[in-house]
């Protein structure tokens, strides 16, 4: 029971994080990009810019916007353009890998996730050895798995994108294996069942602020949004499904779902104002 507390603190306070992050800077920004958009349509025609739309959006929410725009709001065409430039270079590619499988393509792939990998430990100053080609091989399997359900902002290339998302699997691999050797195994102490009993009471405590201000305050601001934004936002936060499998649950396209996330993202914070829910802590 104490886990579900837990995990509930946990779930909740991430999702008002997200939704703190939707300031009024943003709104201003993405008034901006609408225009860019449509001049973007008048370009390429309606369908390539809605498909651009979802993208740009969820790279505005990521804060990669602001950091391309770096307080020049004049650069919002520019960044379009270049969304659009990589969208046509890039997305048969990342559908082809991430959608279809096409294991030619990932043939091709794997063995490159192996090298980076070995070669940042190289570089991280582990030994040539079998050893760290077989903690490579490990890191790989994972940051395939990361390529698989990650969403490509499309302002960059493929290759520092991959190189990136291995990167960021040689960091946890190394933080693991530190912790690992930080306590020796035959020091650690297990959680017995007064412990458990200890965490049960500190969770038992927050019990009634979970319920009134985050369970309460959450379910009235959901409440409120279309039932497509509703859905999404239940299986993205509370089920912690996948793009890809809320876009076959609801029979939509990714794109779209990214749509209707960054929408409900957007009415959600303009709800949870009106609960009195602060969103500036």
């Amino acid at each position: 029971m104490y886990n579900f507390y837990i995990r509930l603190i946990a779930k909740a306070t991430h999702f008002l994080s997200i939704i703190r992050m939707m300031n009024p800077q943003n709104e201003i920004i993405q008034a901006r990009i609408e225009e860019s958009l449509k001049t973007l349509a008048k370009q390429q025609g309606e369908e390539f810019s809605r498909m651009i739309r979802p993208i740009i959006l969820t790279n505005l929410t990521n804060k990669r916007i602001e950091t391309f725009l770096n307080g020049d709001l004049g650069l919002i065409d520019n960044y379009t353009q270049l969304v659009a430039k990589k969208f046509i270079s890039w997305h048969a590619f990342l559908h082809s890998i991430q959608i279809e499988r096409n294991s030619t393509e990932w043939e091709q792939l794997y063995p490159k996730l192996i090298t980076y990998a070995f070669q940042y430990f190289l570089r991280k100053n582990f030994e040539y050895s079998i050893t760290t080609y077989e903690y490579a091989v490990d890191v790989a399997s994972k940051a395939a798995e990361a390529i698989l359900n990650s969403q490509f902002p499309y302002d960059i290339d493929s290759d520092p994108w991959v190189h990136r998302i291995v990167q960021i699997q040689c960091l946890r691999f190394m933080r693991d294996e530190t912790r690992k050797k930080e306590i020796p195994s035959d020091k650690l102490v297990e959680l017995n069942e007064e412990i458990c009993e200890k965490i049960f009471d500190q969770a038992t405590i927050l019990q009634p602020m979970i319920e009134e201000e985050l369970q309460i305050a959450i379910a009235r601001a959901i409440s409120q949004l279309s039932q497509a934004r509703r859905e999404v936002i239940q299986m993205k936060y509370f089920e912690e499904l996948t793009p890809i499998e809320i876009a076959k649950r609801l029979g939509k396209s990714i794109e779209a779902v990214y749509c209707l996330q960054f929408n409900a993202l957007k009415d959600l914070r303009k709800n949870f104002i009106k609960t009195g829910i602060s969103l500036n802590e």
